[in-house]
């Protein structure tokens, strides 16, 4: 886990920094959002790492840097971004689980989980935990982890419980409407009061209705800028935002850096198959 070349590509990342997603098997659409990859090169210079909230809980192995032992942790949901220290050499495989299923797909209540990382031992146990490092530090590429990382999660993970139907079609209109739809339009249309939608969604989610949302509109941001759309007031406007200035000060917060820093950070980054 702590090598410094790619097993998929057989070459170092070009730029200092790569993340790649992956789709879950078949079977597991319902349950995980994607796979991913984060590492660095072994010449990239320490750093702190922003992740950027996307409204999931997530599972993942890895290591800090080239030489470190790799471990299993759980990052629960958050509105805000998370800073996390790397180095050369970083290297770390994850499992984004569908926001209204995740803490149920991990025997847990997805509100307990917010704004913690965590051991995984703690969540899952140590057994599961530890048969997590060993199979995917154990696969050779890129599908032998998917591979893994299914195989997993059907044997190690307690049977997952149906989601909350009305919440599981909440958490798709919003992601269909980029976070634009208002709240009190997708209760309605899910059959729900808005409180009602409320309670159940920060149950399942551990994020309000409004969060998630506000995540969704800042990540389509993200996204746009990924392609080479660089017009802020356009975007702004494509996306619901009040103006230039709310766009900005809502990316700030959720990044945790200004427009130049993010364009700068997105430029060292190698971005392969991501859903935002």
């Amino acid at each position: 886990m702590a090598t410094t070349t790619s097993p998929d590509h057989g070459a170092p990342p070009a730029k200092p920094v790569r993340y790649a997603e992956q789709a879950p098997g078949t079977a597991l659409a319902d349950v995980v959002l994607s796979y991913w990859t984060f590492e660095t090169r072994a010449d990239a210079e320490p750093f702190v790492h922003h992740i950027w909230p996307d409204g999931c809980i997530s599972i993942s192995v890895g290591a800090r840097s080239a030489g470190d032992p790799p471990f299993a942790g759980i990052a629960g949901p958050t509105a805000e971004a998370r800073r996390f220290p790397v180095g050369g050499g970083a290297c770390y495989h994850g499992v984004r689980f569908w926001p209204d299923v995740g803490g149920a797909a991990l025997g847990a209540a997805a509100e307990s989980l917010r704004d913690r990382m965590l051991p995984a031992a703690e969540v899952v146990g140590a057994a599961a935990a530890g048969a997590l490092l060993r199979t995917v530090t154990a696969a050779a590429d890129r599908d032998a982890r998917a591979r893994a990382f299914d195989e997993w999660i059907g044997e190690h993970l307690p049977p997952i419980p149906s989601p909350d139907p009305e919440v599981r079609r909440a958490v798709r209109a919003i992601v269909a409407s980029h976070g634009e739809r208002p709240i009190a339009a997708i209760a309605a249309d899910v059959g729900l009061g808005a409180r009602q939608l409320q309670r159940r969604f920060g149950r399942a989610v551990g994020l309000t209705p409004k969060e998630y949302a506000r995540v969704r509109r800042a990540r389509s941001a993200l996204a746009a800028l990924l392609r080479g759309d660089g017009n802020w007031a356009a975007l702004a406007a494509e996306l619901g935002y009040a103006d230039q200035p709310h766009l900005i000060h809502e990316l700030g917060d959720l990044t945790g850096f200004t427009p130049v820093a993010l364009r700068e950070r997105l430029a060292i980054i190698d971005h392969a198959d991501v859903v935002p």
